[in-house]
């Protein structure tokens, strides 16, 4: 039961703290980071998808585990790495 208390917390102190960024990578950084630790994941990413040049964009990362994208994958360039 104390986990889904901490879960909401989590999720209260988020909301709160949405309005309080003005540079949206950093807001980015923040959510990702914080929804890594509210599901205890090893990782997290933020994508967004672009239909109409039809290629997926990593935003941003979060987690130990997780490697920074390349400037390929972020700008949806091939990455041949």
């Amino acid at each position: 039961m104390a986990r889904g208390a901490d879960r909401l917390e989590v999720l209260c102190e988020l909301n709160r703290r949405l309005a309080t960024f003005t540079d949206l990578d950093e807001l980015l950084r923040y959510a990702t980071r914080r929804a890594r630790e509210l599901f205890d994941a090893d990782g997290c990413a933020l994508s967004w998808f672009d239909r109409r040049r039809r290629k997926l964009y990593v935003s941003a990362v979060a987690g130990a585990a997780m490697r920074s994208p390349s400037k390929a994958r972020r700008t949806g360039q091939k990455d041949h790495a």
